[in-house]
């Protein structure tokens, strides 16, 4: 094994259970990190330390206001999320599919696919020690969450390229491999600066064309992860 991959072996500690308990403070979506614990040992101490770091940011705010007042602006915020559930499709599936037709309750079920499908992954409990699995693992976590996620934006995609990219150096190249990859960068990242004509950025992000390369590669990183990747797989 070599010590780039030795390097990333790490247990969950303390200061990640807080990174995701803020990033999940600022968007709801950066909870589905921490599934990522199950792949490393000390399961139970993750899991404390991640509740503990939740009850210390809830509870924070108190030093500045009451905390009947702080309850009161998180049920605001519940309110928030609800409505913006049914206001936004995101560049994401939902947004491919609010192209033809859209309903709260097919966002729900996209979204409820979309959960099974992303833990169903975790299926092969014999690769979790696997350093390829897990590094594969992380890159379909950085795709997913922006592809199912109804409020993502076209800046969000710097979390799906950068998946991307993590899973390009895992695989065997090949020329398809190459014109795949050449495609998603000029689609999620060339038609979509401001050098590119304004109507073409406008309508990769009025259509969510950006998620359909990246949908693509998601859909192969779930065929290797689910079913074909071998535990002695190699770049």
């Amino acid at each position: 094994m070599s010590p780039f991959f030795s390097s990333l072996s790490i247990i969950p500690n303390s200061s990640s259970c807080f990174l995701i308990a803020i990033g999940t403070s600022i968007k709801i979506y950066p909870i589905v990190a921490a599934s990522l614990f199950l792949l490393y040992p000390q399961k139970i101490k993750f899991i404390v330390g991640l509740a503990g770091s939740f009850i210390l940011l809830f509870c924070l705010p108190v030093l500045f206001t009451s905390f009947s007042q702080l309850l009161l602006q998180y049920h605001n915020w519940f309110n928030i999320l609800v409505q913006d559930q049914h206001d936004n499709t995101g560049v994401s599936i939902i947004g491919l599919l609010s192209n033809f037709y859209i309903s709260d309750l097919l966002k729900v079920i996209v979204q409820v696919v979309g959960i099974v499908l992303f833990l169903l992954q975790f299926r092969r409990v014999g690769l979790y020690g696997n350093d390829m699995y897990r590094l594969m693992m992380l890159a379909s976590l950085l795709i997913w969450l922006t592809l199912f996620n109804h409020a993502a934006e076209s800046a969000s995609y710097v979390l799906a390229i950068t998946g991307v990219a993590l899973w390009y150096v895992l695989q065997k190249k090949s020329l398809m491999l190459s014109y795949l990859i050449g495609l998603t960068l000029i689609v999620v990242s060339v038609l979509t600066i401001d050098p590119s004509p304004r109507l073409i950025v406008d309508a990769m992000e009025r259509y969510s064309l950006k998620a359909l390369p990246c949908l693509v590669i998601w859909i192969i990183m779930f065929w290797q992860l689910s079913v074909s990747f071998k535990p002695h797989q190699t770049k």
